[in-house]
């Protein structure tokens, strides 16, 4: 593990709490505090009963972390003093502007200087947080998701005027504890995530709502069919293994049902170059770089084993 340590994090609400015991689980040690003090009272069990909910689950602790009650590597703080000492402050308070503003205001003149601020929004941007900052260098992006425990992917970014070293030494961090940090090239609204969610759910409620199916039907859908392949690939390498030529074909069909009648440049362009995917060894992905043996007979152990859990231990349908 490269040394970032101490972590220091502010905000004892429920990212909080998740993002300390995902870093306590992967050996680190964390210190914790919140401005709510009936919120930091309850962190301490709150954040036991999650630790035990896990093991319940069997977590697979990282390779070479001993399995040690990472409660103990947790400390709670009352106030932010101690955040001077800190190597990384993950800041994970509600998403209000101007609370994180004043926070950040108050908190930076007190870091050391080698320090990373990094704060959990998915939605504010960095430019705006940063607006009459001293040292806004220092402040970049780590958006974890819930439950961060089992959510390996960090959002990761540091918009304009953040600094590259530091967001560089963040991802060789989170790398090294074996989370799966991806990099926000450039400010974009609701970074990547959730604009890849959030298109599916607005698509999903314009079925609903245009009387194809019911709710119930559609989570199935996506439960039953591409979101177990998700599971395995990502949707750039599924396409490469369906075939570029195919979902050329797709898309043209379903644009008039889009209403934009825009195809996408980039899939025309890699079909027209002969780029068809892994049959073709070029897709969106370069497949001579990847063993497609090895890739599918990844993909198919998921799926299997999704299927195994399926017969095994039936879902409840859903409320209707």
């Amino acid at each position: 593990m490269l040394s970032i340590e101490p972590i220091f994090i502010i905000g004892a609400g429920l990212m909080g709490k998740g993002i300390a015991l995902d870093l306590a689980l992967r050996g680190c040690h964390v210190m914790i505090t919140d401005d709510d003090k009936e919120v930091l009272t309850h962190a301490s069990r709150h954040i036991a009963e999650l630790f035990h909910s896990l093991e319940e689950l069997d977590y697979p602790f990282p390779e070479g972390v001993s399995d040690a009650d990472p409660i103990e590597r947790i400390s709670i703080k009352d106030d932010c003093r101690e955040a001077a000492r800190a190597d990384l402050v993950i800041e994970a308070i509600s998403e209000d502007l101007e609370a994180k503003q004043r926070l950040y205001a108050r908190l930076v003149p007190t870091l050391k200087p080698g320090a990373v601020l990094a704060t959990n929004t998915s939605s504010l941007a960095l430019e705006e947080l940063r607006k009459g900052l001293r040292r806004p260098k220092i402040l970049l992006g780590t958006h974890f998701f819930n439950p961060p425990p089992l959510m390996p992917l960090v959002e990761t970014f540091a918009g304009e005027g953040g600094d590259p070293a530091r967001l560089a030494r963040v991802n060789d961090f989170l790398r090294s504890i074996g989370k799966e940090p991806v990099e926000v090239r450039r400010p974009l609204r609701g970074l990547i995530a959730n604009r890849l969610q959030f298109a599916l759910l607005r698509e999903a409620i314009a079925l609903v709502e245009a009387g194809v199916a019911g709710p119930e039907d559609v989570d199935r859908v996506v439960r039953f069919s591409f979101g177990r392949r998700l599971a395995a690939l990502g949707p750039f390498a599924n396409a490469d293994l369906g075939g570029l030529h195919t979902y050329l074909r797709i898309f043209r069909y379903l644009l008039p049902a889009w209403g934009d009648g825009k195809e996408p440049e980039l899939l025309t362009r890699l079909v027209a170059n002969g780029h068809l995917g892994a049959a073709s060894g070029r897709g969106f992905l370069n497949w001579r770089q990847k063993n497609l043996e090895d890739l599918t007979r990844r993909r198919d152990g998921i799926l299997a084993d999704l299927l195994r859990r399926d017969q095994e231990r039936p879902m409840e349908k859903e409320c209707s």
